[in-house]
């Protein structure tokens, strides 16, 4: 019986890890305006711009994106690639310089890569101010991180504000709740999603030893 028992436990416990939400508490004092403040949340937000619908309440708006990648050591870069352009989901994206390559008009560098014989001589890390949709020519990113810049906007007023944000365009998939409190701290709360998984995977843990 006690190892159906766990079975079963160790499921749910597993299903209850993969179904949480993420969430990030963060404290306003009530009273306060809030003008232009950006917050960063660890989440790649999919529906964008949101309109504020009344002026005189807190808003929550995608003001900008914030992704980070690198481009790892012996990399293959085709013969005389002088830019690498780094595509974005919506609008013209960025480039990369190889070498002493001359910068392209028009268009933002992220920065230079070193190449020498076709392969990229180290570990080279980027930050672009939009969402990544891939490489032209089309490589490898590692250690890519996704983050969304939420601009806050508004009175604070003595009870929470919720701002949702999707992963899909349609509003579905994983979502990210970025939860702003009334309170006189200052100081923001840890994600409870990822407190909440590393219990879980303790459980876990502890169940199957």
């Amino acid at each position: 019986m006690a190892p159906i028992i766990n079975f079963c436990l160790l499921t749910s416990l597993f299903c209850l890890s993969l179904s949480q939400t993420n969430e990030l508490n963060i404290y306003r004092e009530p009273g306060t305006i809030l003008n232009y403040e950006d917050i960063i949340i660890n989440f790649d937000d999919g529906v964008g711009f949101r309109k504020c619908i009344d002026q005189n309440e807190l808003c929550c708006q995608v003001n900008n994106y914030r992704q980070t990648f690198t481009i790892p050591a012996n990399t293959n870069i085709p013969t005389e690639t002088k830019h690498i352009r780094v595509n974005a989901y919506t609008g013209t994206g960025a480039y990369i310089e190889i070498n002493d390559a001359a910068p392209l008009k028009g268009l933002i560098s992220l920065g230079r890569l070193h190449v020498q014989n076709n392969k990229v001589t180290k570990d080279t890390h980027f930050t672009a101010q939009f969402r990544v949709k891939g490489t032209t020519p089309q490589l490898e990113l590692k250690n890519l991180k996704k983050e969304t810049v939420v601009r806050l906007n508004g009175p604070m007023g003595s009870e929470p504000v919720i701002c949702t944000f999707a992963a899909n365009n349609d509003g579905g998939g994983e979502t990210f709740k970025l939860n702003i409190l009334p309170s006189t701290r200052t100081t923001s709360g840890s994600p409870t999603a990822i407190v909440g998984r590393t219990f879980v995977f303790l459980m876990l843990v502890k169940l199957v030893a």
